[in-house]
């Protein structure tokens, strides 16, 4: 009898052993990866501007792991071990390049550099001395353009990013969402020429300095102040006829100068090409913020010159409410 129940006690304590391994066992491993941790990741879309569609497809890269996905959300098959973490997310649109956390919009692939004499007739003002010509070729119209250091796309797509730290745990999943905020901005430039050789514009074509050619959309630092080119037309129809506008995109403003450097022709050449130039400044200090709002601005050319040599000149320029976004630019 008493060896019976010293049998009997052996195997409660062995079961009890068992059951409380087991909760421990239960407890210490929560997942099927308990020394590392796993992400799921989805792309929250909300921040964009009206006619900005949801990329195709979007990149996430966290340490050493980099995935693309054309879905909602992104589960990778890949384990991360404990520590800190960037996670960064972003789509890569036309036009544009990312490395790290940098963004960088591609030249413009309608210019060159020509040879100076292919420019004849342009002729460069004392006080530009860091203007060169370049030469675009658009649907084989050539036309001529001043522009400064480098001239960048003026129609990148829509970019979207997303930056986060995460910090992993073993034996852990995780749900991140990514909110997803828009990077790209459209500026619409109108401008009404007045005088009597307003009629007689044939062209307006310039371009528009101090425009952000990279930006690190993990610290919002903007860099590599460019030119991009303005290819103006005229409005035929509607209250703004015989005004001229330009559409560009851009990826965001650098340096503390914005100016538009312009030359409108003539007709039969009557008068004599003019420049326009006006600073703009002040008028976009504000673009990088609110991107997901399109800016338009508006301005008036006091008189429009009769003289070769004179210059035509925009002082004041004015926020145009109802500027919405051309997503087919």
């Amino acid at each position: 009898m008493k060896t019976n129940s010293i049998y009997k006690t052996s195997l409660l304590t062995a079961a009890l052993l068992l059951a409380a391994t087991s909760c421990v066992k239960d407890e210490l491993h929560d997942t099927p990866h308990p020394d590392t941790g796993k992400i799921t990741v989805t792309a929250d879309w909300t921040d964009r501007g009206e006619g900005v569609d949801i990329p195709a497809e979007w990149t996430v890269t966290m340490g050493d792991y980099t995935g693309t996905e054309t879905g909602e959300t992104h589960a990778p098959d890949y384990l991360f071990n404990p520590g800190d973490y960037t996670l960064a997310v972003y789509n890569i649109p036309e036009n544009i390049t990312i490395s790290g956390t940098t963004a960088t919009v591609s030249p413009d692939s309608k210019v060159r550099v020509g040879q100076k004499e292919e420019f004849q007739g342009l002729r460069r003002r004392e006080n530009r001395s860091v203007l060169s010509y370049m030469r675009i070729f658009d649907s084989s119209v050539t036309q001529k353009l001043p522009f400064s250091a480098t001239l960048i796309s003026n129609a990148p797509g829509w970019l979207m990013t997303s930056v986060q730290e995460v910090t992993i745990e073993a034996d852990t999943d995780y749900d991140l969402t990514a909110a997803m905020h828009q990077q790209v901005r459209q500026l619409t430039l109108v401008i009404e020429p007045t005088g009597d050789a307003a009629d007689r514009i044939e062209s307006i074509e310039g371009a528009l300095s101090g425009v952000a050619g990279t930006m690190d959309f993990a610290t919002g630092t903007y860099g590599a102040a460019s030119d991009v080119a303005l290819r103006f037309t005229r409005i035929t129809e509607g209250d703004d006829v015989g005004k001229w506008t330009a559409t560009v995109r851009l990826l965001g403003i650098a340096d503390n100068l914005q100016r538009l450097t312009a030359t409108l022709t003539y007709s039969n050449g009557n008068p004599q090409p003019t420049e326009l130039e006006s600073d703009l400044t002040a008028a976009l200090a504000d673009f990088n913020a609110d991107k997901t709002e399109p800016l338009t601005l508006g301005g008036t050319i006091a008189e429009t010159p009769t003289e070769a040599g004179v210059e035509a000149g925009i002082t004041d320029w004015e926020k145009i409410d109802g500027g919405r976004v051309d997503a087919e630019m």
